[in-house]
């Protein structure tokens, strides 16, 4: 379940906290409240949220809500956070995952490289060498780290043309020899 990250990630009262009467953050706590009702529901994978830098979409404090949903979650329940990767510093959003205690992180990538540069700032293949430095890193490799990816656009855009079969598997086995134990498509 993404929802706690991509679903909501569109709707202002989650992206910033808003304070109530009482002082309450109700964006950060009722994010929290979900995902309390997700894990209730018997839910084995949860994404919590997303480390990402300025000029992307973020949410509030991924980090808080990751250790308040640790606490509640069953040990069968996998809780992920998606994180970026930025040119100037790929390991960034990525040790700020780690220094939080997130040990499942997702990548996305978009196939089709007008979107993803729009999306991303990069092209696939910019994307997957910084992944690559990511995935490599003795420091993260060292945290126990495990990575998933997501490869958006697959059958093609709204505003472009088709992606190829062939593009999206070449991406698919890049992600997989950088260690990435699981695509989505």
């Amino acid at each position: 379940e993404v929802g706690l990250r991509d679903g909501l990630q569109l709707e202002p009262f989650f992206v910033r906290l808003v304070k109530d009467e009482s002082g309450q953050k109700q964006g950060l706590n009722t994010r929290i409240e979900l995902g309390r009702r997700l894990l209730n529901s018997g839910i084995r994978w949860l994404e919590t949220g997303a480390y990402t830098g300025p000029g992307l979409v973020t949410m509030a404090h991924p980090g808080m809500v990751w250790r308040f949903l640790k606490v509640l979650a069953q040990p069968y329940v996998w809780l992920s956070a998606l994180a970026f990767s930025t040119r100037k510093d790929p390991l960034g959003f990525v040790n700020s995952a780690i220094a939080d205690g997130v040990k499942h992180v997702s990548l996305v990538l978009s196939a089709h490289p007008e979107h993803c540069k729009s999306n991303t700032g990069a092209l696939p293949l910019e994307l997957l060498e910084r992944y690559g430095l990511i995935t490599k890193d003795p420091g993260v490799l060292s945290s126990g780290m495990v990575f998933s990816a997501y490869i958006s656009t697959c059958w093609g855009h709204r505003d472009a043309h088709d992606v190829s079969v062939d593009s999206v598997y070449e991406l698919v086995n890049q992600l997989l020899e950088l260690g990435v134990i699981e695509v989505a498509l």
